[in-house]
């Protein structure tokens, strides 16, 4: 398949917008902050699939497969301009995109007797988005996020941002995590002389925010007129950054900043007394000698806002959720005198959605619901709700 994609058909008119207010009886008006490309082109789309479906002992296992491919040339951008150019932005073409993947799903019938049947699906993604190309002289591009400055005056994108950095050490992949991090040496961070993290003089990349496996396990129990149904998502890979996490941190909210450190004693006392944060790793200076100390534990959290390290606040996206339970009962209908005769079946069902999870990497997030591309901005949590369903078939 091939199909372009174009820019809106008014868009590459530079003229004054109108607004409906009005200023001493006159139209209010405002310029256009987004310059053109005059030699900009259609976005073309190459995409090639190709898949199987197997089926075994009478459809009882089915398998199918796909693979698919896709190549964007001449992808449409808004790409940041300097403001000396009387515009903040610049929609141009920005090379190519190539996108591929695959997809796989499994149903079986793992057991069948007269009273009892157990069916499962298994649905398994693998995706990979990569950038070959930006326009000539663009490196990084910047697509969202929030940038603040801390209190000492160090500016960088604290909750993260999606960007392409041809110089970043995870390559070309789409949609990277930045934000400031720690220095390291040979993997070991960086101490200054009262023992807090050096940062890093810019941003820097965690890795991508997509993940690279998504999936989910879907298993029904049938036994006569009752059913039981789980329903099981997960996904592998990505990282995300929790802005809830780096606040409850620096405010003293979360209980690790009142846990005991590694000699029982808890962190929040003083350090003459035992207290504080074990921190290991080595100085600033060229020596690179290793530390070995404990810090007050309002310093050692201060630090992360004082400095905006975003590092200690981003983490996998790997989890595994029990996304909804289901039980449910079929009313015999055939037994129930003239309403037969109007219903073919009752089902009466108790259904929990958003039941639990298995696994995450921050206990106090849940990143099946994040809301921000980026990450978890100060959502609100997540709810489980738990209802009736009634369905009648006619």
């Amino acid at each position: 398949a091939q199909v372009g994609t174009d820019i809106g058909a008014y868009q590459n008119s530079l003229v004054y917008t109108l607004n409906s207010q009005l200023w001493n009886g006159s139209a209010l008006t405002s310029t256009p902050d987004q310059a053109i490309d005059p030699n900009i082109k259609p976005t073309l789309s190459s995409s090639y699939e190709g898949g199987i479906d197997l089926r075994f002992l009478k459809n009882r296992i089915s398998l199918s497969a796909t693979y698919y491919t896709q190549a964007s040339k001449n992808a449409i951008i808004s790409a940041p301009v300097t403001g000396a150019s009387g515009f903040s932005s610049k929609l141009l073409n920005a090379g190519e995109i190539d996108k591929n993947g695959v997809e796989i799903s499994l149903d079986a019938v793992a057991i069948t007797t007269k009273t009892f049947r157990w069916d499962l699906n298994l649905n398994l993604a693998y995706s990979n988005v990569r950038i070959k190309t930006l326009a000539p002289g663009v490196h990084q591009l910047y697509s969202g996020g929030g940038s603040y400055t801390s209190s000492t005056g160090n500016p960088g994108y604290a909750p993260g941002a999606w960007q392409f950095d041809e110089t970043s050490p995870f390559g070309n992949k789409y949609s990277q995590l930045i934000g400031i991090g720690i220095q390291k040496v040979n993997g070991v961070p960086v101490l200054d002389a009262g023992g807090q993290y050096v940062p890093t003089s810019g941003n820097v990349s965690f890795g991508s925010t997509i993940p690279d496996y998504t999936g989910g396990l879907v298993n029904t129990f049938s036994y006569k007129d009752f059913n039981l149904s789980f329903a099981v998502d997960f996904v592998k890979g990505g990282k995300y950054y929790s802005l809830s996490d780096f606040w409850g941190k620096v405010s003293g909210l979360y209980d690790v900043t009142a846990s005991l450190n590694d000699k029982g004693i808890p962190i929040r006392n003083n350090v003459a007394d035992g207290g504080g944060v074990h921190v290991v790793g080595v100085d600033n200076t060229s020596a690179h000698g290793k530390i070995d100390t404990y810090v007050d534990a309002g310093t050692y959290y201060h630090q992360f806002y004082n400095h905006y390290i975003t590092e200690n606040s981003v983490y996998d996206l790997t989890y595994v959720k029990m996304r909804e339970i289901s039980f449910g009962y079929r009313i015999p209908v055939r037994r129930m005198g003239k309403l037969s005769n109007t219903f073919q079946n009752i089902t009466l069902s108790a259904v929990c959605h958003n039941a639990f999870l298995f696994y995450t990497a921050n206990k106090n997030i849940d990143p099946s619901e994040l809301v921000g591309g980026y990450g978890e901005s100060g959502q609100l949590p997540p709810t489980r709700s738990i209802g009736l369903t009634l369905k009648l078939g006619l």
